[in-house]
């Protein structure tokens, strides 16, 4: 049952468009923007490494962030969401 859900999840991680530059500097920066308030309880140099690590954090600082965190975090999924046209 494991081996299923991780072949579901890492079939769902490969169907989505790699991040460019731009967009890894913006979730870096959003990160560090509200690290101090939504993520105190994280290790202070934490940068997520994988798109599920991103989304958790964004679930994160989307939860217990302002409304403008929550707006920024909207935007930052759709990014991560993106369809990617590469075949595997």
């Amino acid at each position: 049952m494991l081996s299923i859900m991780k072949q579901v999840v890492s079939s769902r991680a490969r169907r989505t468009a790699p991040l460019g530059h731009e967009e890894e500097v913006a979730l870096v920066s959003l990160l560090d923007t509200y690290r101090t308030r939504c993520l105190w309880f994280l290790r202070p140099d934490f940068v997520p490494s994988s798109r599920e690590g991103w989304l958790r954090t964004l679930d994160l600082i989307e939860r217990y962030g302002d409304m403008t965190a929550f707006k920024r975090v909207g935007e930052a999924k759709k990014w991560l969401s993106r369809p990617s046209n590469a075949v595997f």
